[in-house]
């Protein structure tokens, strides 16, 4: 994830505050803020202690107030595996030589990703 996009983002919103007025509580109200993105929640928390470590080494911040704010819970979205009983139903719905055929076939024999996939065509 890029670095200046996610900082950039954060000092539109709070760029006119002082870096050491920040509190752990106002680190959690904004995690709080961005419950319905938990993934980025977190990356904003990772960018933000990366300029806290950074500021306190270079003596501009007393302490780090992201390491005591709280993660954003968050679970992954799960995929199914396809089963053999549901490759061989596609492949009957799908006859040889057509692209939706042709995409699994390539899929399945060479172990190429999806991106890969669709530049061999």
């Amino acid at each position: 994830m890029n670095y200046r996009r996610v900082l950039e983002g954060f000092r539109v919103v709070h760029g006119d505050k002082q870096l050491s007025s920040l509190e752990t509580k106002h680190v959690n109200a904004i995690m709080d803020a961005m419950a319905s993105t938990p993934a980025a929640a977190n990356i904003l928390r990772k960018r933000l202690n990366a300029v806290f470590e950074f500021a306190s080494g270079a003596g501009l911040a007393t302490g780090n107030p992201i390491k005591q704010s709280k993660r954003v819970r968050h679970t992954q979205k799960s995929y199914r595996f396809w089963t053999d009983a549901d490759v061989e139903a596609y492949r009957a719905k799908w006859p040889e030589g057509s692209a939706r055929r042709l995409a699994l076939e390539l899929l399945l024999y060479t172990g190429l990703r999806r991106s890969d996939v669709v530049r061999v065509g």
